[in-house]
């Protein structure tokens, strides 16, 4: 059933409005709102709590994801696995930070030295 609501106005005032001025839980669809969708998983889980996590879209156009725990850092992989991508050990106090300069991906904390995660495909001669 299609139930119309009219259009989320919440920039205006409350008396006279002729929309929605609050829409939980829905998206706006073809002029109606439709529910939004129970969350699936879709990925393997880290081994720890996640304490950073990084997208960058690389020169091919695909996503590529990384992801930090207290000591682990880790790149989703084709078969949606998270792969352990370091070879050391780390043991973070805080957050793991991510940044990418031009084809690699940077992933630091405060107390640690920087760590170059990954190389991200680019075509050649192009930087983003």
């Amino acid at each position: 059933m299609k139930l119309e609501f009219g259009p989320w106005l919440p920039d205006l005032p409350d008396l006279d409005n002729p929309g929605c001025v609050e829409a939980k839980n829905c998206l706006p669809i073809n002029g109606a709102y439709t529910p939004l969708k129970s969350l699936q998983t879709f990925s393997s889980a880290l081994t720890s709590k996640c304490l950073g996590a990084f997208t960058t879209i690389d020169g091919s156009g695909d996503a590529q994801n990384f992801a930090g725990d207290v000591d682990t850092l880790y790149q989703l992989n084709s078969a949606l696995n998270y792969a352990r991508i370091n070879t050391a050990s780390y043991s973070l106090a805080g957050a793991w930070d991510f940044a990418q300069l031009c084809d690699r991906v940077v992933a630091c904390e405060a107390k640690q030295d920087s760590v170059i995660v990954h190389p991200v495909r680019q075509p050649r001669g192009r930087v983003k």
